[in-house]
């Protein structure tokens, strides 16, 4: 498929015989009538088609520009919101085409989106989209119908998703045939090296920069295929390309930098392809900056070799088949091509699963990234111009991508139902030229970090924040463009920092700041390009959260500086000389390039005395090699903010030191996860708590910050609610917090998250602040959640005093709905009063045990109407964990669960015993009789042939030759006959205790959870030996160590009924009658110390299932989906009178037949669902009503 546009006709040809559109007769237009009469740059206009009112227009132009591009859309939006069109561009030959889309939906910005076609050479990728875009064959009514397929057709994230699947193939295979590298980590590592370095690449050969090719990288690759005998692509062109040539200044005069080698991939070039060569570009420039320096661990000492076909695959496959843009994708206005987001994406998804649990790294959608940027940069500049109404402030940010912000008449919204409008007066918002002089200079002096900056998506969100803002304040206020290459490189030099603790991600956020450079520099020839800055000491590898080295906290030291670096008294007159070296070198290193590497030794000359001086003063100093260690090595360990960023914290005086801005996405790392770290104790030691990593970096974000700066993180939302974080909770509100988000799903991660956004500033008195809950909007609605456009419908925001959370349960936060609002209102503040009496005394069953008799004349007052807690009238927990599932547990002949088992010890005897060699040989010595048994429908008719007693007695022989978990750990293979079950309520209170002295019936109940996640009761299918041999095992090894054995809990409530409930939630929560039996650990169980007169387990399953409990567990204990054995105990009971009791007894009783009825296959699954539905529509309005909750 190809096609071939060199002309008007052309397109028209294409737009009608190839996708189906209608000519239009009145072909030349005169560009007035459509009010563009005022854009020189557009020489002719052409209506191409006019099909069911939906137009495409072609503009001919003499260079292709986006500003004009941008300009013509919103001009023709403007005029008629009401229309569809598709907007073609093209210069004069038809050598560059953009076909333009936009569209805007109500409460939204306009959407730009444009698929650029250059040097007449259309990718695979571009014909896709083409064509889709065709009606023909289609079934179009209107032009709403095309138009859809144009927003499906230019879905940027559709081309992303695919680029990633192919990406990653890729990376796979070049991870397989990279020689010279033994280490399969390695070897990823240094595939995902490769092939970032030929990304990005690929977007600088967009500029010309490799020899004036735009196609370079495939052209050299032709020529290494195309010769005689053929060339090796990775010794020949990228070895010599990447290090003497990237890496390599050219030569100057007689100065001779570059290798013969090197000079012949420009000099004398032949092309390869059709993709003309521009001699103002011949050469390939220097670009500085680090990327292509040799790699020290894989690229100095090693010799490796790649395949031609491996770039073959990589080439042709993929890089060729896809456009690149060097354009920032803005969410708003972007190119359906691949562009330098991609990087960072690239770094998201080649982290391994392992990887991603030690580090947490997970990308954030540029909609939420652009979002936060813009309310940081509204907080800052708010407190920093207290005489600039605020309201203009907040409408300059949120208005920035707009064309005539400040118009008289500017269309906000459109209804395209109601064919309405919303005109707002931008003229109002107009600042006065000494107001925004005085921006731009808070502007320049922001420093604005990243403390976990992964791929640098929030610095590059920043980046293009700050540029924008720069360049429309210096329009409105000077009438002047600025330079917006210099004007990105100093907002990099002054503004933005960033610290991640993996090496690979600071590489990747480099690259991305240097492509963003690279985008904005028109050089006239390759010798005008501008070396690319270093940016080693702007992003660095570090560990963010621990700045203590060998039982000394080097920032804790340096913080503690009184003055500025002038006026030093803790310090000797050599640190202050040392800071001013570092300080001075780390500015002049930025821009360096032939004394790079003296200037870096003098930096580590520098820092290397200043620790050594550090640690003798302390008497901790032991050696050179000591101080060389730390430096070098231990950077996943250590990180000194007050030494790496000196220029923020120490040539400063105490109000000034420290960032204005800290943002970004803390890791996910849990605390199951943080208990293996290897500084797990320092972390402890530095923070006086081990929690979730977040956690930590929201305490390290208020340290780092400025008095009055902003921090703002996503991170998880669990600390809205959950125990654990009420430390975090308690930070939040004693600072002053602006705005508390809670997201949609925004992340690939399994986590639901949250934004804060906070002023470092204690506040003890009461404020107001913003919850927004925006968990119905999507993530692209972060693009529109300003001021102006904010989607009230699907977003609901609360303007709510700090007060209200400050003074609940555990300071949680909760969605202050009208629902909640009436919980806090009537019920909140009993249960805080209650928790404070009660809580240490109820929080574990020993409290419990051990404040009986307090407890027990508490619950011998209660009385109708009272309130109280669940903690307070019931005791129990987690039950009996085995150690061995398999030997002492089974299930009940003639359930589903049997049948599975049967299934399943087919697979399981067969994988473990006969397809294992080593484990096969073994079995045949043991059991020479089954040397036969060699497939898996021998193992099936051996096992047949068995009794269930033989099985039982094979696999276990099994487990004690091969190991307990030879068949995988608790797996049960036991089937249990009903001759072999004890009848439970013959049982004495001592065979209950020691275990049943029946030689056949030794089997009872065990309620093992629930995985299905049955409401109101269910019959147990398994059964544990509880024979006194067993028991005695169980009772005497619990809690010893070493594998299989058990644990025995809460042993009192064995045998007891109660009621229990599944730990994981969805939309209710899921309680049911406990009968009769023995509870494992699995089974969250509690039994009721009240009399049945009073309360009854069927009540408190019914309040636990009711509608209302479950959001208020949600909103008010745990926000998870884990619903644990301490939220139960918070729970709020109202004491009920006998009149309801009976009622809710009654209904509970009723779904409880229903079940029964169900599992005796008497009732289908349809029929219990609707006769359940109704009862639970009777037990949520009679619990809203016991509780006073209007809905």
């Amino acid at each position: 498929m190809s096609l071939s546009i060199k002309c008007k006709e052309d397109l028209l040809q294409f737009f009608i015989d190839e996708l189906g559109y209608k000519n239009n007769p009145y072909f030349n237009y005169d560009k007035s009538k459509i009010k563009l009469n005022s854009i020189d740059e557009i020489k002719s206009v052409h209506l191409l088609s006019d099909t069911l009112d939906f137009k495409i227009w072609i503009f001919e132009m003499e260079v292709i520009k986006t500003d004009t591009m941008n300009k013509v859309a919103s001009k023709l939006y403007n005029s008629n919101p009401f229309e569809y069109n598709l907007l073609i561009f093209s210069n004069k030959t038809y050598s560059e085409i953009t076909f333009l889309h936009y569209y805007k939906e109500e409460k939204e910005k306009l959407k730009i989106r444009r698929l650029n076609i250059e040097d007449c050479r259309f990718t695979r990728t571009d014909l896709d989209i083409l064509y889709s875009i065709g009606i023909k064959n289609k079934k179009v009514i209107d032009d709403l119908d095309i138009e859809l397929e144009y927003r499906k057709a230019f879905d940027i994230e559709e081309v992303t998703k695919k680029f990633f699947a192919e990406f990653k193939r890729e990376i796979d295979n070049i991870e397989k045939h990279v020689y010279g590298l033994e280490n399969k980590q390695d070897r990823r590592n240094y595939a995902v090296l490769l092939a970032s370095r030929l990304v990005f690449l690929y977007f600088i050969q967009k500029k010309k920069w490799l020899n004036g090719k735009k196609d370079f990288l495939f052209d050299r690759y032709k020529y290494c295929i195309n010769s005689t005998p053929q060339l090796n692509y990775f010794n020949e062109i990228l070895e010599p390309l990447f290090f003497d040539c990237l890496n390599t200044p050219m030569d100057v005069g007689m100065i001779k930098n570059r290798s013969e080698k090197a000079k012949k991939l420009y000099e004398n070039f032949e092309s390869q392809t059709d993709i003309i060569c521009d001699s103002q570009y011949q050469g390939i420039p220097y670009l500085n900056g680090g990327l292509f320096e040799r790699h020290p661990k894989y690229e100095i000492d090693t010799k490796i070799s790649i395949e031609n076909n491996v770039f073959k695959e990589i080439l042709e496959n993929l890089l060729e088949k896809y456009n690149f843009t060097v354009r920032e994708d803005l969410g708003y206005d972007a190119d359906v091509a691949v562009d330098p987001e991609l990087l960072g994406r690239i770094f998201e998804n080649m982290i391994n699963s392992e990887e991603r649990k030690t580090t947490g790294s997970f990308y954030t959608p540029r909609a939420i990234i652009s979002y936060m940027c813009k309310q940081s940069i509204k907080e800052y500049l708010i407190q920093n111009l207290k005489n600039i109404q605020s309201q203009k402030i907040i409408y300059l940010i949120d208005s920035i991508e707009e064309e005539g912000i400040y118009s008289k008449d500017r269309t906000i919204t459109v209804n395209k139902t109601t064919k309405g409008k919303t005109i707002v007066d931008g003229s109002t918002y107009l600042m006065t030229k000494d107001e925004m002089q005085r921006i731009i200079i808070l502007l320049d002096n922001v420093k604005i970090c990243d403390p976990s900056v992964g791929s640098g998506a929030f610095i590059l969100g920043m980046l293009q924040l700050l540029v924008i803002l720069k360049k429309k304040l210096n329009y409105y206020c000077y009438n002047k463009n600025i330079d917006l290459y210099e004007t990105k490189k100093e907002i990099i030099k002054n503004n933005l920092y960033g610290v991640d603790i993996q090496e690979g991600a600071t590489e990747i956020a480099h690259l991305r700041l240097w492509l963003s450079l690279a985008v904005e520099y028109d050089a006239k020839s390759i010798e005008d390009i501008k070396p690319l800055p270093n940016l080693t000491y702007k992003i660095m590898q570090g560990n963010s959260l621990i700045s203590e080295f060998e039982g000394i906290d080097f920032d804790e030291r340096i913080f503690s500086i009184k003055n500025n670096i002038h006026q030093l008294t803790l310090f000797p007159e050599i640190f202050r000389e040392h800071f001013s070296i570092i300080i001075q070198n780390k500015e002049q290193y930025f821009s360096a390039t032939a004394n790079k590497k003296q200037l870096e030794k003098k930096i580590f000359e520098s820092e290397f005395n200043l620790i050594k001086e550090i640690l003798k003063q302390v008497n901790k100093f032991e050696s050179d090699e000591q101080v060389e260690e730390m430096l070098r090595y231990q950077k996943d360990m250590f990180f000194s903010w007050g030494l790496n960023f000196s220029d923020v914290f120490v040539n400063k005086d105490n109000n000034d030191r420290g960032f204005d801005i800290i943002i970004g996405n803390p890791p996910y790392v849990n605390t199951k996860d943080v208990n293996k770290l290897e500084y797990k104790k320092v972390l402890e030691k530095t923070y006086g708590f081990r929690d979730d990593l977040y956690n930590h970096f929201t305490f390290k974000g208020f340290r780092l910050l400025k008095e009055n700066g902003t921090l703002a993180f996503i991170t998880s939302n669990t600390f809205l609610t959950i125990q654990t974080k009420l430390n975090m909770r308690q930070l939040l509100q004693e600072k002053h917090l602006k705005e508390l988000i809670i997201t949609p799903k925004a992340f690939q991660a399994l986590v639901d998250t949250a934004i804060f956004i906070v002023r470092n500033k204690d506040i003890k008195s009461s404020y107001e602040f913003d919850f927004i809950d925006a968990t119905k909007a999507s993530v692209e609605d972060f693009y529109n959640m300003d001021s102006l456009f904010l989607k009230n419908d699907i977003i609901n925001k609360y303007n709510v005093e700090i007060k209200i959370f400050r003074n609940n349960l555990m300071k949680v936060f909760f969605k202050p709905d009208n629902i909640n609002m009436q919980i806090y209102k009537k019920h909140i503040s009993k249960i805080k009063k209650l928790y404070d009496m009660w809580w240490n005394k109820i929080s574990t069953s020993r409290e419990i045990k051990n404040n009986k008799n307090e407890l027990n004349e508490y619950r011998e007052n209660l009385k109708a109407g009272d309130f109280t807690l669940l903690g307070l009238i019931t005791d129990g927990g987690v039950g009996l964990q085995t150690g061995d599932n398999g030997k002492f547990v089974g299930v009940i002949e003639g359930s589903k669960w049997a049948e599975k088992i049967k299934q399943s010890r087919i697979k399981k005897f067969y994988e473990a015993i006969i397809k294992k060699q080593i484990n096969r040989q073994k079995f045949i010595e043991i059991y020479p009789q089954y040397s036969k048994i060699t497939t898996k429908n021998n193992v099936e008719e051996f096992l047949k042939g068995l009794s269930e007693y033989e099985i039982r007695s094979l696999f276990d022989d099994l487990k004690e030759k091969f190991g307990r978990d030879v068949f995988g750990q608790g797996y049960l293979f036991r089937i249990i006959s009903k001759e072999e079950i004890a009848d439970i309520y013959k049982l004495t209170d001592e065979e209950k205790t020691i275990g049943i002295l029946d030689d056949k019936r030794i089997y009872a109940p065990y309620d093992k959870g629930d995985k299905d996640g049955n409401r109101w009761y269910l019959e147990t299918p398994y059964y544990i030996n509880w024979s006194k041999p067993s028991v005695e095992f169980l009772m005497n090894n619990s809690g010893k160590k070493g594998s299989g054995m058990p644990v025995v809990r809460n042993k009192d409530y064995y045998f007891r009924e109660g009621f229990c409930w599944t730990d994981v939630n969805s939309v209710y929560l899921k309680s049911r009658i406990k009968t009769i039996s023995v509870h494992d650990v699995l089974s969250m169980s509690l039994f009721s110390m009240l009399k049945d007169n009073v309360i009854t387990e069927k009540y408190i399953v019914s309040l636990i299932n009711s509608k209302f409990m479950s959001e208020f567990v949600q909103e008010f204990l745990n926000g998870t989906s884990h619903f644990q054995i301490n939220d139960a105990r918070k729970v709020p009971v109202i004491i009920p009178n006998k009149k309801q009791l009976t009622y809710i007894n009654n209904i509970v009783d009723e779904a409880m037949q229903i079940k029964k009825k169900q599992f005796n296959g008497e009732i289908s699954e349809k029929e219990t669902k609707d006769k359940l539905d109704e009862i639970q529509q009777k037990v949520d309005d009679f619990v809203y009503k016991l509780y006073g909750i209007n809905i």
